[in-house]
């Protein structure tokens, strides 16, 4: 199919954010490699895209319609209704509620947002019509982990492929010599989901470890009084919210790893951001963190009490010997622009959306 322009639908775009508006901005540059890219998004992102636009060199050919934010399967698209051919993705969402184990450690008020979240996706999944819409108009659906892949309706799933959405353009570090103490070190907001108390809990099975941690968020009051009340006030320092500079320059100057327990993550750009500064990740097993880190992470179990989660991550910090810079350095190179989008190409020329001749000109 020869094709001239892309229309992409990304609701969440902003150059100057991280997150899930970042993505859609990332994605928006990427696509524009392949083709002359139309993006439509909210008017308040207007002034940053304008701001940025002046530095951005991308221009191309391909007419496909592309939904990248909001990247959440069940909330679906209105991308379908403008035509075919569509891509769709890549988008998260079929993360379940976390297992019981885990789930009743997090308060009743996430147990009642995790409960009324599922219900939620259960309604997309069956009675959202812009969702199944998606799906089936979609000639290719990209998914950010496995378990969004395995939630879509059986007759969708030949269509989607794990594709996760980070995007590297940073230098990568070659790793460094642990440091005196060793330190761990969370980046991320601070929520219940995101694991920051099992993080606290490992680091106290494993001194002299130490846990820096970056970021703010309704869950603190909580964490500082866990804490407290484990006696760690020397061993975990709270630093607040950070620049996305700042928190590079943590990952290269102060961490020896990625302590990222989340209980419920979609994505997770710091991951790569992570990897990319020579840092293994410890992660739970389950969501993006086990899929984006690959063999430079070391996954826990997340079935069992929640005494042996917390075991089972105290275990890999205390480990000899973490991932290799090799490995790690392989993994980010994954996400390098560059290769993701050779990787895309590879897709859209099988899915008959692009061209011989529009590839090889990338």
């Amino acid at each position: 199919m020869n094709a001239e322009r892309i229309l992409a639908f990304a609701y969440a775009c902003d150059p100057q954010a991280g997150s899930e508006p970042g993505a859609g901005w990332a994605w928006a540059r990427l696509l524009a490699r392949i083709g002359e890219t139309w993006v439509i998004t909210r008017c308040n992102n207007r002034s940053a895209i304008e701001a940025e636009l002046r530095a951005v060199p991308e221009a191309g050919r391909l007419p496909v319609v592309w939904h990248l934010t909001f990247a959440n399967a069940w909330l679906g698209s209105v991308a379908p209704l403008v035509g075919p051919p569509l891509v769709y993705g890549p988008v998260g969402g079929g993360l379940g509620v976390p297992p019981r184990s885990l789930l009743f450690t997090l308060g009743p008020r996430t147990v009642v947002y995790e409960l009324g979240r599922a219900a939620a996706r259960a309604a997309g999944r069956y009675l959202n019509p812009l969702a199944r819409l998606a799906w089936r108009r979609a000639a290719l659906i990209l998914v950010q982990n496995e378990e969004t892949r395995s939630w879509l309706p059986r007759r969708y799933r030949h269509r989607a492929v794990l594709f996760p959405n980070p995007l590297l353009d940073a230098p990568l570090r070659y790793g460094h010599p642990r440091r005196d103490p060793p330190t761990a070190l969370y980046a991320g907001r601070l929520l219940d989901v995101k694991g920051v108390g099992l993080a606290i809990r490992a680091v106290a099975t494993q001194p002299p470890w130490r846990l820096v941690v970056c970021g703010a968020g309704r869950d603190e009051p909580r964490l500082r009084r866990l804490v407290e009340h484990l006696d760690l006030a020397d061993r975990v320092e709270f630093i607040g919210t950070r620049t996305h500079a700042e928190v590079l320059a943590l990952m290269q100057e102060v961490a020896d790893v990625l302590l990222f327990p989340s209980v419920r993550e979609e994505a997770g750009w710091v991951v790569v951001e992570a990897l990319a500064s020579g840092l293994p990740v410890i992660c739970l097993d389950r969501g993006a963190p086990r899929v984006l880190a690959a063999e430079a992470g070391l996954p826990a179990p997340t079935h069992g009490h929640v005494d042996a989660v917390v075991a089972a991550l105290g275990r890999s910090l205390a480990r000899e010997t973490f991932p290799s810079h090799a490995l790690i350095r392989d993994r980010a190179r994954y996400f390098s622009t560059e290769r993701t989008l050779a990787r895309l190409s590879e897709l859209l020329l099988g899915a008959n959306l692009l061209s011989v001749t529009s590839e090889r000109s990338l």
